[in-house]
């Protein structure tokens, strides 16, 4: 199942007071496809790249980044669940190509390849 959060930074209190710290669901180790600043609303998607759901969600996704392009931060989140047997190595994949400064490419590759790789199991 995919899930998405949305985040909004920048944001103060109607008072005008200093906005007071809160959780993020953006962790260090999240990865941005789109990132316009801190002052944008982020979009952030915990998915499993084995998870029919997600690969149906994909394409509202890229919608969603059409439409708002360069006004929202789009960040990803891996959340292999264990039901699928190729996830976690889907995800490290993901990584390894983020770490290369490859990860779009490999996110969409993976969607995109979904139903034909092996192993599937749900």
């Amino acid at each position: 199942m995919s899930t998405t959060v949305v985040v909004t930074a920048g944001e103060r209190p109607s008072d005008g007071s200093a906005a007071q710290p809160r959780a993020s669901a953006v962790a260090s180790d999240s990865r941005y496809i789109d990132e316009v600043g801190p002052a944008a609303v982020t979009v952030v998607e915990f998915l499993d790249f084995e998870c029919e759901a997600c690969a149906y969600f994909h394409p509202f996704v890229e919608e969603l980044r059409a439409v708002y392009d360069g006004e929202i931060n789009y960040v990803v989140r891996y959340f292999p669940l264990p039901i699928h047997r190729s996830g976690m190595d889907a995800a490290i994949a993901a990584e390894a190509a983020a770490q290369q400064g490859q990860f779009e490419g490999m996110y969409q590759h993976l969607f995109e390849t979904q139903g034909s790789r092996l192993y599937r199991r749900c």
